[in-house]
């Protein structure tokens, strides 16, 4: 039964490298993925923890969550993917794939470990690897959560295998250590301490009075980080007001993800709660015949300690998050939750599989390796195919609506895809008919108004926004579109006090003390608009535009240097911003350092050839120095591309050549 971890026999080489292949291949189609429309914008577009690469902003990541969720090694890697790729979805899809095949090894020598044999070990990695109930944690970027803390989760387990086993203290520490690194990458890993005690009792080892003893540190470093994660959620954490409601729900999520392991089909990003809650619903009835059936099963094998080990497994490391309510700000069931429960279950199939083919019986033998066979493929084609439901935002929701047709929220978040691929017509399709399903679904006004401002058409926009703002009055997205309404409409005190009012609802906006500097500059409040660019800098310093607006006020302000100052960083940032180059020439034509200006005036055009005020602003330089034929030249451009000025410029070339 037993095989060495380290084993270097050809046999071990090729089981290893045949498992690594077979999962990069099964995967491989994520690598073509995008960023989603799901969380993926609050974790990576819109986070600005993973902009900049430093140690105070590594300092701010592990001070902050991201929607109300304590994952700071999660954001860690973002950033760290940040800046060595950018924004390229390919390598944040590589990594969560590498990630998944290491979690995958890390069982294999987990079981080995167990002292099951190679062959169990094998498939039982094999079964967890292409099962697609775990495609939702691998093929979606924000899900790097489950990848990541199932790897450090299943260390710190090999960690403490390895102290039971040779009873040193480096093991232990490096198996809290673990621990402590995987909590830090989401709060799933609540459970390691409760699986180290089921490792004790299946190794087996006797459950002294040390072997509780020695969770406690877990418990005492686990427990406070979980806590910054509950702790922002109590609120929604309520139990149904009905002890019946209650209780059917826990069951049917209890026996939910049973079903999807052992059944694995049709699998969503969202799943609704059966209606009505009742005995006398039939998915109620099933659920909890199989609850009542699992304990006599339990009894009947109670001989057999994997049987027992593998769901305790699923118990312990699921339990807490099992719902016992029907709540829109919780997901009441998630493929991604069974991502580490599964193991046990990989590892009972696997061990049986195992037994049934070295029988006594030629019947089982045959049957079996007929059978097994199949299902590991099905199994590896079932995950492939539903890799591609994730290749992007669309794909996604129309696969929710394709299982649940009268889902308003899919029916919003793919309206408002349509509407960034610039399909208007879908998107107003789809918005409309969430907001049919739930006249009161606030998020889809605002997105329909998104799709009307788009459109040119602001009375329908600001139309919507205001819905989306009169049905929930701190949704700081729409208070900052009708902000935007107010803004293009010149009436820039009310845009202000509509952004001002986004910033105070939500100090974290992306840019908003950008859009609040905006208004200040159109006001004329100068003091007022740095200030409002500077606090934008601060909370997002890898934003060009924001330097650039800020050059803008010190050159109206006379204050050159500190324009320039600014638009190099700029530049540095956006090499291709035609106006940062036109607005640093514009800085060293009033510092009278004509070449400069013209160099940038002239990077400009070619970066922008219909750059009407850089033609202008050449002219005027070539006109400082002297050089009439070309002024004249760039001053005519620049009138036929619209600039009045450049007539009475022309009159006062054509003056000094006489």
């Amino acid at each position: 039964m037993g095989a060495s971890l380290f084993s270097k026999s050809p046999k071990f080489s090729f089981l290893i490298s045949s498992l690594c292949i077979i999962l990069f291949f099964t995967y491989a189609p994520t690598l073509k993925g995008d960023f989603l429309n799901w969380d993926d914008e609050a974790h990576l577009a819109n986070n600005p923890h993973i902009q900049e690469f430093s140690w105070a902003n590594t300092v701010n990541i592990f001070r902050s969550t991201v929607i109300s969720t304590y994952i700071p090694l999660t954001i860690f890697s973002f950033n760290l993917e940040h800046s060595l790729f950018g924004m390229n979805p390919f390598f944040f899809h590589l990594n969560n794939i590498l990630l998944h095949i290491g979690c995958c090894l890390l069982i294999f020598f987990l079981i080995l470990k167990l002292r099951f044999s190679p062959f169990c070990a094998f498939f039982t990695a094999l079964i967890f690897g292409i099962h697609p109930i775990h495609v939702e944690s691998v093929a979606w970027i924000t899900e790097r959560k489950d990848v990541l803390y199932g790897f450090f989760y299943l260390l710190s387990i090999l960690c403490y295998l390895n102290y039971l086993e040779k009873k040193e203290i480096k093991f232990y520490l490096l198996s809290l250590f673990f621990a402590i690194v995987s909590i830090l990458s989401k709060a799933m890993a609540l459970s390691l301490p409760l699986i180290l005690l089921l490792i004790d009792w299946f190794t087996p080892r006797t459950l002294s009075k040390k072997t509780f003893l020695e969770k406690i540190p877990f418990l005492l470093f686990i427990g406070p980080i979980v806590w910054i994660t509950y702790s922002r959620n109590l609120h929604i954490l309520v139990i149904s007001p009905s002890f019946l409601e209650t209780f059917l729900i826990w069951i049917w999520s209890f026996s939910f993800y049973i079903q999807k392991f052992f059944i694995p089909l049709n699998f969503s990003l969202v799943y609704t709660l059966p209606k009505p809650v009742s005995f006398f619903n039939p998915s109620y009835f099933f659920s909890l015949f199989l609850s009542m059936a699992l304990p006599f099963f339990l009894f009947f094998f109670r001989k057999y300690r994997l049987f027992l080990f593998s769901w305790a497994f699923y118990f312990f490391s699921i339990f807490f998050l099992l719902r016992t309510s029907d709540l829109s700000e919780l997901d009441i069931v998630a493929d991604r939750f069974m991502y580490l429960p599964s193991l046990g279950f990989c590892l009972l199939i696997s061990h049986l599989f195992e037994k049934a083919i070295k029988s006594n019986s030629l019947f089982l033998k045959k049957l079996t390796l007929i059978f097994f066979p199949l299902i590991v493929l099905f199994l590896g084609i079932k995950t492939f195919h539903q890799t591609f439901v994730w290749k992007d935002t669309i794909s996604l929701w129309s696969n929710v609506l394709k299982y649940a047709p009268q889902t308003f929220e899919a029916y919003n978040y793919r309206g408002y895809a349509y509407s960034e691929r610039n399909l208007p017509l879908l998107a107003l399709k789809d918005l409309n008919k969430s907001i049919e399903l739930n006249p009161s679904f606030y998020k889809a006004y605002n997105n329909r108004g998104t799709v009307y401002l788009k459109m040119k058409d602001l009375p329908s926009a600001f139309k919507n926004f205001n819905t989306a703002v009169t049905l929930y009055p701190k949704y700081e997205k729409a208070h900052y579109n009708l902000g935007r309404i107010f803004f293009n409409l010149h009436k820039y005190s009310i845009a202000l006090r509509k952004f001002q009012t986004v910033k105070f609802l939500n100090p974290k906006f992306p840019n908003i003390n950008m859009a609040i500097g905006d208004c200040f500059v159109m006001t004329k409040q100068f003091s007022e608009a740095i200030e409002s660019y500077s606090s934008n800098i601060l909370q997002n310093p890898k934003n060009s535009i924001t330097y650039n607006n800020r050059a803008l006020v010190y050159n109206t302000l006379g204050s050159y240097d500190s324009a320039i100052q600014d638009l190099n960083i700029s530049i540095a940032l956006n090499p291709n911003s035609f106006k940062a180059y036109n607005n640093r020439g514009l800085a060293f034509l009033h510092k009278k350092i004509f070449q400069n200006a013209l160099n940038d005036f002239t990077h400009a055009i070619y970066l922008f050839p219909n750059n009407a005020n850089a033609f202008y602003y050449r002219a005027k330089t070539y006109f400082e120095m002297k050089i009439f034929d070309k002024a004249s030249q760039d001053a005519l451009t620049a009138f036929n591309l619209g600039v009045i000025e450049s007539e009475e410029l022309l009159a006062e070339i054509q003056n000094h050549r006489q």
